[in-house]
């Protein structure tokens, strides 16, 4: 029987329009939630409102729900497809991995596999690609499957917060707790560790210092890479990227598509606005 494969993501991917609709990704929404009343995640609600309402009120982030995963299984099996590919940000911040591994279970006539990236942002969306570059060149199933597997540590993101009150409030502080980004201009950047939680990399005074560590972290994760993409990671899509881009460039030899992605509303809940990141995979 020939295979038919869908590539699912959730909205903690960060997978863009431009990437859902170059290799057809689907995508599942997280829900955010405002004095009682629920948004989808980049769909009926703007950034900008996110933010507003983030200083004036409690926000939080929840999963789809059962049934959303349900409908949106049981709609690519009614548009052909027999099997599904399904990307998640990490099981260590989120609990969207064993939601839909557990209802998937229970979903007759498709063959279903949940693949927990340990990753967040475009570190969990750039596997998501991958996947979906490889379903188009024909690979199988079961040879996407192992390639995701395989390709785990190729992906990679670097991040840093103007405040960690936002990870704090929304408890997604995992292992950098401790740091004293709040104090004296110290910023951490945060990465996931092998686990998938939030860890601490390092910790610099300044803007301009911190940035220059993260293009170094990025150096090194390339090290050994004979092609690497880049996606910068914000939550301002006004701000001015340029000097950035080019710096990275100079330094990354092998560094062939750089990019801005304005993260999903409901990552910005936990990281605020000032948040900037650098999603890298490598070759």
């Amino acid at each position: 029987m020939s295979e038919k494969i869908a590539i699912v993501v959730d909205s903690g991917s960060d997978v863009n329009k431009k990437f859902k609709d170059q290799y057809n990704i689907k995508s599942l929404p997280l829900r955010i939630n405002i004095e009682g009343k629920e948004y989808i995640d980049g769909v009926d609600i703007e950034m900008a409102e996110v933010l507003r309402r983030l200083e004036e009120t409690k926000v939080t982030t929840s999963l789809p729900s059962g049934q959303d995963i349900v409908d949106a299984l049981e709609a690519l099996k009614n548009e052909g497809y027999t099997h599904v590919i399904v990307v998640t940000i990490s099981s260590g911040l989120s609990g969207t991995y064993n939601a839909i591994r557990n209802i998937s279970n229970d979903i007759d006539g498709l063959t279903v596999s949940v693949f927990d990236t340990k990753n967040i942002s475009l570190g969990s969306g750039h596997l998501a690609i991958r996947a979906a570059q490889n379903v188009e060149k024909g690979m199988s199933f079961d040879d996407v499957v192992n390639d995701l597997h395989a390709s785990i540590n190729q992906s990679k993101v670097f991040f840093t917060v103007g405040s960690l009150d936002y990870l704090i409030r929304g408890g997604r502080i995992g292992h950098v707790a401790g740091t004293v980004a709040n104090i004296l201009n110290i910023k951490p950047i945060i990465s996931c560790n092998e686990e998938g939680i939030y860890h601490t990399v390092d910790k610099v005074r300044g803007e301009r210092r911190v940035i220059k560590k993260m293009i170094e972290a990025c150096v090194s994760f390339a090290e050994n890479a004979s092609t690497s993409k880049i996606e910068l990671l914000t939550a301002n899509p006004e701000t001015n990227y340029d000097e950035l881009k080019i710096s990275l460039k100079e330094a990354i030899p092998s560094l062939t598509e750089i990019g801005i992605t304005v993260i999903s509303p409901a990552l910005a809940i936990h990281t605020g606005p000032e948040v900037l990141g650098i999603s890298i995979i490598i070759d």
